[in-house]
């Protein structure tokens, strides 16, 4: 089930999270797919139980890490290790930033 939200943790615009049902054994927690649309945003936040595999799966975005912004494109993945501070921004052009999330017990 995909649910909608609207300036998640302060950032913009919409952002639709779905929760993958796959059966997963420890570390790993939860697979998530997020999809950001255009010009949205995820305000700054903290991961506070577990570190996460992010896996860009389409479109063009900017993830900032710990004041470090990094640009994902498809295929592209990034680690953000637990308690980094982080923020995601879809820069594509008309288009969802679209990005699977692993999320991993620390």
């Amino acid at each position: 089930m995909e649910v909608e939200h609207q300036n998640l943790y302060g950032g913009s615009g919409i952002v639709k999270i779905a929760v993958v049902d796959i059966h997963l054994v420890p570390p790993f927690q939860s697979v998530l797919q997020y999809k950001i649309a255009p010009t949205a945003s995820i305000g700054l936040h903290q991961h506070q139980v577990d570190s996460a595999l992010l896996i860009c799966t389409s479109g063009q975005g900017t993830v900032v890490m710990n004041k470090a912004p990094s640009t994902l494109t498809e295929n592209d993945t990034v680690m953000i290790p637990y308690r980094a501070q982080i923020s995601i921004h879809n820069t594509s052009d008309g288009e969802n930033f679209e990005f699977w999330m692993i999320r991993v017990r620390s």
